[in-house]
């Protein structure tokens, strides 16, 4: 569908390399969990680390897997909301048009 709309950001390999990357992360940091993840970020050092890891997921942070593969994951839903809606045309229904998020 995106190669037929002519695809002149090359958005489809994008979301393809994108969408490898997030799966890729899960899988080479399956064994850490999330919840002790999350209860190790306890004070605005480990914050900051974790919203450095969610802002820069690439390469995927040890010990912050979840944030980066958080981020990774914004990646991909970014290219979809914005150059996949665009290159296909799609008519998004209005409650959803003023959803920027």
């Amino acid at each position: 569908m995106i190669t037929d709309a002519g695809d002149p950001a090359d958005a489809g390999t994008n979301i393809e390399a994108t969408s490898q990357a997030v799966m890729t992360a899960i899988t080479n940091n399956a064994g850490t969990s999330i919840y002790d993840q999350a209860t190790a970020i306890n004070d605005t050092t480990t914050d900051g680390v974790c919203t450095n890891a969610y802002a820069t997921p690439d390469p995927v942070t040890a010990g912050y897997s979840a944030c980066s593969i958080a981020g990774l994951l914004k990646r991909v839903t970014d290219l979809l909301k914005i150059d996949f809606v665009t290159i296909v045309n799609v008519n998004l229904p209005g409650s959803v048009q003023s959803d920027n998020d």
